[in-house]
């Protein structure tokens, strides 16, 4: 149907052309195309052109409609916090045989067209123990362990604190799973995920939480590096940066992570650096040379003594000197990009 809509809104553009253009006259050099087709069109080269863009909108279609599409779709009625986590990249909510990534919570009974979704590149995500999860490898044990903190390796040196413990069975996984996220004291797997054909598996011991993020603030990478795309990023996000809490930060690390997140530029708070301070004129340049090395650019207020020449001291209306913080807004406007 969508290849038949392109079609006639094809014909009925052609159309609309030849009226408002006239005839279009043959170009004076004969240009044999590999593709021969003849027509006693007194307009000669359109009717060529006319099939080639045809194949061009087919040829396009089906690279389009080999895609996959940026929907998911969770397989139970109590759809936990999942909506919220998938959505948060971009994903939509639609129904099953619309969706490229599934949810499969707790409980959910196995069935033997899954091994060929994910094969021919589902994304199937396994919470908690389930039939289908064993399906996959992905087996309970006889041991129990409680859980209340993690690691993860996309930050290993982070300790994930849970705000409440859980006692979680432990599960034996299928061979060639890599393990994402342990148990901190013990080392048992709670996050783990494979690759299968052109599909991948995503298992967790538990639920991700109320809010989707308290539990597994990493899962979203490791969904990343089983080969979910993404379906909108850009690498020219502008960002706000307050450095009142951020006074004590590896700077050289920050700039990393916003170059890797896709941060262009940054507008830093201005109001910090009103009255002259070495010791917050060496954060600032500081900042700005992390910046600078990831290619980032800064737009911040100028030194202190060239802010109260410019602007003055700010004062209140009984003519008494007033907080740095009234002038927020005329520093804002007095930045300069560095």
């Amino acid at each position: 149907m969508r290849l038949l809509a392109n079609a006639v809104a094809l014909a009925q553009f052609d159309h609309q052309a030849e009226q408002a253009l006239g005839p279009v006259k043959p170009p004076p050099l004969t240009v044999v195309p590999p593709l021969r087709l003849r027509s006693r069109d007194r307009k000669g080269a359109v009717p060529r052109l006319r099939a080639r863009l045809a194949l061009f909108i087919l040829f396009a279609a089906s690279l389009a409609s080999a895609a996959p599409l940026p929907y998911f779709c969770v397989l139970n009625k109590d759809a936990g916090a999942w909506p919220e986590i998938l959505s948060s990249v971009g994903l939509v909510r639609q129904p099953a045989n619309m969706a490229h990534v599934f949810v499969a919570r707790a409980g959910t009974p196995a069935s033997g067209e899954w091994n060929q979704r994910v094969e021919e590149g589902a994304v199937l995500i396994l919470e908690g123990e389930s039939s289908l999860a064993g399906m996959f490898g992905f087996q309970r044990s006889a041991a129990f362990v409680k859980v209340g903190s993690l690691t993860d390796v996309h930050r290993p040196s982070l300790a994930i604190v849970w705000e409440k413990g859980l006692d979680l069975p432990a599960f034996d996984l299928p061979a060639g799973a890599t393990v994402f996220a342990r148990e901190r004291w013990t080392g048992t797997p709670m996050m783990a995920g494979m690759r299968r054909g052109a599909g991948a598996l995503l298992w967790l011991a538990a639920p991700a939480g109320e809010r989707g993020y308290e539990r597994f603030p990493y899962l979203l990478q490791a969904l990343t590096d089983l080969g979910m795309e993404r379906p909108f990023s850009s690498s020219r996000v502008w960002a706000f940066f307050d450095s009142a809490y951020r006074s004590r930060v590896d700077l050289d690390y920050f700039a990393a992570r916003w170059c890797a997140s896709g941060v262009s530029a940054l507008h830093v708070a201005a109001w910090h650096f009103w009255e002259p301070d070495p010791e917050q004129d060496a954060y600032l340049e500081k900042l700005i040379a992390a910046c600078h090395r990831e290619g980032i650019l800064l737009r911040v207020a100028g030194a202190a003594a060239r802010q109260r020449e410019i602007l003055g001291r700010p004062s209140t209306v009984a003519g008494k000197d007033g907080h740095p913080a009234g002038c927020r807004a005329r520093l804002a406007q007095a930045d300069e990009p560095r």
